[in-house]
């Protein structure tokens, strides 16, 4: 079964992001200026493996990660108490790997508290990363 990731795009390169302990195949349908369509592949092109697992105890060179509450109606304190400042990629994705959130965040020595707000009833996975390690948390939202 496929699951259609980009149409109609132009790009010649794109981030996916996947679940943890998954395993995703990628193939392409190319169509010309004339219309002319690739037809449907069978194997896939590419395959991707993403072994990140979830763990409490997970830290980013002396990083510290607690979200609270969880699970609850979708309003998250995301409190990072980390030894050192610098730039972090805070993101959620759905279990369908869709990104709903994401964007660099500034975070200094010590507490910083990041309120985070979802929308929808569901599982979801916040990752934390800088360019060398990435933390993930599972948070779920009862509405």
């Amino acid at each position: 079964v496929f699951t259609k990731w980009l149409n109609n795009t132009t790009l010649t390169n794109a981030d996916f992001y996947g679940l943890p302990d998954s395993t995703y195949s990628f193939f392409t349908i190319a169509i010309d200026s004339a219309g002319n369509k690739e037809d449907m592949k069978s194997v896939a092109e590419a395959t991707t493996s993403f072994q990140v697992g979830i763990n409490d105890n997970l830290q980013i060179e002396n990083t510290q990660v607690s979200i609270y509450p969880n699970p609850n109606q979708g309003n998250f304190n995301l409190e990072i108490t980390n030894s050192k400042s610098g730039i972090f990629l805070v993101s959620i994705m759905d279990v369908l790997g869709r990104v709903i959130y994401s964007q660099n965040q500034s975070l200094t020595q010590g507490n910083n508290i990041l309120p985070l707000s979802i929308e929808q009833t569901g599982i979801y996975f916040l990752t934390i990363g800088n360019e060398k390690n990435r933390i993930v948390r599972r948070v779920v939202i009862n509405k």
